[in-house]
């Protein structure tokens, strides 16, 4: 895992309000829907995609190849 991964999945953490250990009550259904904003793990995953797509092609927009 990078560094970035693991920044984010802990920023992701802390504005969800989870701290460690996790209480046994927390369900992995119950600790997704909090990581991932409500959405399913597919859902996350396509708004993540097109979110990079955007800023890489903004990126050599604006730079160049």
């Amino acid at each position: 895992m990078v560094p970035s991964t693991v920044r984010e999945t802990l920023r992701r953490f802390a504005d969800a309000g989870l701290s460690w250990p996790l209480g046994p009550e927390v369900t992995d259904s119950a600790l997704e829907a909090s990581l991932l904003c409500g959405k399913s793990l597919i859902e996350y995953l396509k708004a993540r995609i097109v979110r990079d797509a955007v800023l890489f092609f903004e990126f050599f927009h604006e730079t160049g190849p």
